[in-house]
């Protein structure tokens, strides 16, 4: 039973750290295009400029040939005096036009981006909305730069160094608001996955009651977050 639960503790592991490391390396900054680099001109141009009807815009002028036949995914939410309410929709928002990288350049996904926000959003969200953009493609940008700790054992406090990197480097860019709209979902799985591993590590536990505290770490998980790990189990 605990050489299962390890195993399956490894391969959730497994895959939020090679999603991290997909993360991290994706949009890996070159000598001709970096993801700092943000046109003052069209940022002015955007700002001022009176939004477009987006329903008349080609919609294909928005995706990479690889998304010619899914919609765009971004639904930013926007209160009535429109602001920008930053959530997890936010981040999925950048998110799609990031994973046009590869197959279009970083100047044409900025682009792409800029008009797509220009043609469907009043100021101040469209303000808003191209301010945390680049912001967040800085923070990008930075997940690169990040190191890993100099030991040999990936154990708790090996994975606990990395999160806390990642964390810190976060509030270089965002403030605490935004960090928990962009971030809380990845909180909570890495929060839970640190938690697990710190209970099996614990030697001073006998194996019943490692399993009575696995039980209840997972019982403080949201509902829906128990049945997906469930599933993944």
């Amino acid at each position: 039973m605990q050489g299962m639960q390890k195993k399956v503790l490894w391969c959730m592991l497994g895959f939020f750290i090679l999603g991290l490391i997909a993360c991290v390396y994706w949009l890996k900054p070159d000598s001709k295009n970096t993801l700092a680099q943000v046109s003052e001109t069209t940022a002015q141009n955007l700002s001022s400029a009176q939004p477009t009807n987006h329903l008349s815009l080609n919609a294909d002028a928005y995706h990479s040939k690889s998304q010619q036949d899914t919609e765009v995914n971004c639904q930013l939410k926007i209160d009535s005096s429109q602001h920008l309410v930053v959530n997890s929709q936010t981040r999925d928002c950048f998110e799609y036009f990031i994973t046009q990288y590869g197959e279009n350049d970083l100047e044409q996904i900025k682009n792409h981006f800029g008009q797509f926000i220009q043609g469907k959003y009043l100021e101040p969200a469209r303000s808003q909305i191209l301010d945390l953009w680049t912001r967040y493609l800085k923070y990008r940008e930075q997940l690169a730069q990040i190191q890993t700790p100099p030991s040999k054992q990936q154990d708790k406090n090996y994975f606990q160094k990395i999160f806390n990197s990642i964390q810190d480097l976060r509030k270089r860019f965002f403030s605490s608001a935004e960090i928990d709209g962009l971030f809380s979902t990845d909180d909570i799985y890495q929060n839970y996955t640190l938690d697990r591993m710190q209970i099996l590590e614990d030697s001073s536990l006998s194996e019943i009651e490692k399993a009575q505290r696995l039980k209840e770490r997972f019982e403080q998980l949201p509902e829906d977050w128990q049945q997906n790990l469930q599933e993944l189990s």
